[in-house]
């Protein structure tokens, strides 16, 4: 049988035992013949494989592999044996984990669940502990959970082993790694532990404040100096129950971030397609293509925001997408960008949306495009001019407005959440008032009870932006007035200012039709 055929033969076990044994950190196999054998290692890097050999001939070599597939001890087979588990009636019943503290010190912890999810484990301290194998020659995400350390919004880490291992050294090759090989380093982050993904809200008041939250975290993680750079639905999730305003979303996953002055490119194979920004979906199309800066992540805040709208009523119950956003993730880029840039053109949402969701997010997310749009629009037609004709393009205007940015942002968020918060008597769809104005104040009076509240900022110092002096808002209501209660969610508005007829929204592209 050809090594082809072996190798694929092979591969299906070794893929079923890295499933089933999420502890695994490598699969070796023996295929045998009538007079020769040949031996499999699988791990993170790929595979490796030896000639083929007459055990006839070297009887020796035989027996030493066949004792060292069997051998009784956990780490000579490929398991991590800093898991244990109990055994009962032949079935995993209980489990620790072991690790070392941020001091060195070595601590167990007891699993809350044999099975994991994702390669992370819940310890009964309602830590998680994520263990992952990234390449050589990227940063380890613990060092931007440094950066994330005390900031509201942001998943704190509790301690990090950040090289557990390494695959050059369970392939043998030392400091001689051969051309081709991609060398993986095994770190174990510990981490807090919080509520499911935002896509488990039960409330719109619940969805929009972890939103918020989220947001502000990172604004201020990128005020440290990092991208983040994978913003999703999955890298969302709830606060815990009855978490303070600045807790009740956090923003996790800083496997993807980059430091901004590095010059991130704009690689869309970085992060996920669904929401991807328009700028990284087309980048492969410019010839020097502005790096992802933070308007790229605000975008994706945008789309999470839509597909929860589109996709979702307030008490959580899902629904299909519409025809433009359930096409986000097509395998084609530019249709996938072309699907997203017709949202931006919609100045109100179709009836039934209207109807399911409260007036003020129906507002907040036509607000939110309002905003966006244009910068997408300006950044697409910086990107398609040559760097000198960039020297006239004012496309320094983006970066040098970063804190007026996330606090407009902000404050359509803070607007919603005080409005949702107000009796529904009180609610009115107004989205020229809720796009245009950047204090995001009521349009129906200038009251200070309905003027927007504004989360004061972090305890902790946190270091002013280095590109342009701190926005200052007149508004002076903080989120420690915000109501405790979180009414339910209504499903049709109790008032509506009259609107035109809904058409369907404007395409660029006559071919438009409907893909972690």
């Amino acid at each position: 049988m050809p090594v082809s055929e072996q190798l694929t033969q092979v591969a299906i076990y070794a893929r079923q035992i890295f499933i089933q044994q999420p502890n695994r950190r490598f699969v070796r196999l023996l295929i045998l013949s009538g007079e020769h054998f040949r031996l499999f290692h699988f791990d993170r890097s790929g595979v490796q494989y030896t000639p083929l050999v007459n055990f006839h001939d070297d009887p020796h070599t035989f027996v030493r592999v066949v004792l060292g597939l069997s051998s009784p001890d956990e780490s000579d087979i490929g398991l991590d044996s800093s898991i244990q588990w109990t055994i009962e009636n032949g079935q995993k019943v209980s489990g620790t984990l072991r690790t070392h503290t941020s001091e060195g010190q070595e601590v167990v912890y007891p699993l809350s669940s044999v099975e994991p999810f994702f390669f992370s484990w819940i310890t009964g301290e309602e830590l998680v502990v994520k263990d992952s194998w990234r390449e050589d020659d990227r940063v380890s995400e613990h060092v931007y959970l440094e950066d994330a350390l005390g900031i509201p919004g942001l998943v704190q880490m509790v301690s990090c082993e950040p090289d557990r291992g390494q695959t050059k050294d369970l392939h043998g090759f030392g400091d001689t790694i051969p051309a081709g090989f991609h060398n993986r380093v095994e770190t174990r982050i510990v981490m807090k532990s919080y509520g499911k993904s935002i896509q488990y809200f039960t409330s719109a008041m619940q969805v929009v404040c972890a939103l918020r939250d989220a947001i502000a975290g990172h604004m201020e993680l990128y005020k440290e100096g990092t991208l983040h750079r994978d913003v999703s639905i999955y890298n969302v999730l709830l606060g815990k129950p009855d978490a303070e305003p600045g807790y009740r979303g956090i923003l996790i996953d800083l496997d993807m971030a980059i430091r901004r002055n590095r010059g991130s490119s704009t690689d869309w194979r970085v992060g996920t397609r669904f929401y991807h920004s328009i700028a990284v979906l087309r980048g492969k199309d410019y010839h020097d293509p502005l790096p992802r800066d933070h308007l790229d992540d605000l975008e994706s805040f945008f789309y999470i925001l839509a597909q929860i709208i589109f996709g979702y009523d307030p008490l959580g119950a899902s629904h299909p997408l519409l025809h433009p956003i359930s096409r986000w993730d097509a395998d084609d880029c530019e249709l996938a960008a072309a699907f997203k840039e017709s949202v931006f053109t919609w100045d109100f949402l179709p009836s039934t949306i209207e109807e399911r969701w409260p007036a003020p997010c129906c507002n907040l997310i036509v607000a939110f495009g309002t905003f966006l749009g244009p910068l997408a629009r300006k950044k697409h037609d910086v990107n398609r001019r040559t760097l000198e004709q960039r020297k006239y393009a004012k496309s320094k205007d983006m970066l040098t407005k970063v804190h007026e940015h996330y606090t407009h942002v902000l404050q359509l968020f803070d607007r919603a959440i005080y409005m949702l918060g107000r009796p529904e008597s009180e609610w009115r769809l107004d989205y020229e008032s809720s796009s245009d104005s950047a204090s995001c104040s009521s349009s129906t009076s200038n009251h200070p009870e309905n003027r927007t509240p504004v989360v004061s900022p972090a305890t902790r110092s946190r270091k002013a932006f280095d590109l342009q002096e701190p926005f200052r808002t007149p508004l002076k209501r903080t989120s420690d007035s915000y109501p405790e209660g979180q009414p339910a969610a209504k499903r049709l508005n109790a008032y509506r200012t009259p609107r035109r007829p809904i058409v369907p929204p404007p395409r660029r592209n006559p071919h438009f039709s409907r893909s972690k």
